[in-house]
């Protein structure tokens, strides 16, 4: 569990995202690139490349600018989603960053 997780966070800082290894949490809180709307980014992760995530906002003002990823979901999703999350930030950055609409 801990290589997937590794591969999991190595893949998103590849992707963009700011991302630490959690202590003892079962989710990861990443962080967005400047000016990525994380309700936008939610969405589009849902919507358009299957992935769902909390967006930070939904844990009020602080929260904005990150989401995060449950780590309760089997490796092979976890891997997969990776790829699927770089799309999404991709997505919305081509976007403008997305609103909060």
């Amino acid at each position: 569990r801990n290589d997937t997780l590794l591969l999991c966070t190595d893949g998103l800082w590849e992707a963009g995202f700011q991302v630490e290894l959690p202590k003892a949490a079962m989710y990861l809180w990443v962080g967005l690139p400047a000016g990525v709307n994380s309700k936008a980014f939610a969405r589009r992760a849902l919507e358009v490349d299957g992935v769902l995530v909390l967006p930070g906002s939904a844990f009020g003002p602080a929260g904005e600018g990150f989401f995060r990823i449950a780590l309760t979901v089997p490796a092979d999703r976890l891997t997969e989603s990776v790829g699927r999350l770089a799309k999404a930030l991709a997505g919305v950055q081509g976007a403008g960053g997305g609103s909060a609409a």
